[in-house]
């Protein structure tokens, strides 16, 4: 038995979209639904945390199903403040469905928070998801992802991040494509996760502090 088991549910969580538009549910079976989904979800990363183990793609599935919740909420319930404040969380929660976890939460976050050479990885991982998917080889969710726009994707990158091709190429052999979440995505999504994510490097946000240490110095060589 390896350190980490996973025990992630095999389906993932239902769509509000999808509960709304089946018309055999009354509205409190929609409802009863997404909190029964939450629960379940909960309750199996609940078990894995009692074992001292962790399972990435299982908290992900939770989080998407309490914004599920959330969303369900504010178009059905909510009025006012109160859905603005849904809205906002809600948007939280998927952004942590899909791997992406946002400033509110990680500038208020202390001990636990990602390092700065995660954040790296993470940005520098979007990078050559962008590159794979250029090429036709990025699977997710069972779909291929292609871009066929960008017969050039290592120089993209490199306009995009602010460095050398030499460098994009040793990102291909030291790191691998970002993890894109439990929700589906395509192309143009990726493509914008990609830029946001140069801006963020070249920006010095998620660099480790050897990373910037090692640029100056070849800066003040240069």
């Amino acid at each position: 038995m390896g350190a980490k088991r996973r025990v992630t549910e095999s389906q993932p969580p239902l769509r509000a979209e999808d509960l709304e538009s089946r018309d055999d549910l009354l509205p409190d079976k929609k409802w009863q639904g997404l909190l029964d989904q939450e629960r379940r979800l909960r309750s199996a990363a609940l078990e894995i945390k009692r074992r001292n183990m962790t399972d990435k793609i299982l908290l992900r599935h939770w989080w998407k199903s309490v914004g599920l919740i959330l969303q369900y909420y504010e178009r059905q319930v909510a009025l006012n403040l109160t859905a603005e404040l849904l809205t906002v969380i809600k948007r939280m929660a998927f952004s942590l469905a899909d791997g992406s976890i946002p400033k509110f939460i990680t500038d208020a976050a202390a001990k636990g928070s990602p390092s700065a050479g995660d954040l790296e990885k993470q940005d520098i991982g979007y990078a050559l998801a962008y590159w794979k998917a250029c090429e036709g080889r990025l699977k997710h969710n069972e779909v291929v992802i292609q871009i066929k726009v960008d017969p050039h994707p290592k120089k993209t990158i490199c306009m995009a991040f602010g460095i050398d091709e030499s460098t994009a190429r040793g990102w291909r052999h030291k790191y691998k494509p970002a993890f894109l979440g439990v929700n589906d995505t395509n192309g143009e999504i990726l493509t914008a996760r990609m830029w946001k994510a140069g801006e963020r490097y070249r920006g010095g946000a998620g660099r480790s502090n050897a990373a910037r240490l090692a640029r100056g110095r070849k800066k003040k060589r240069a």
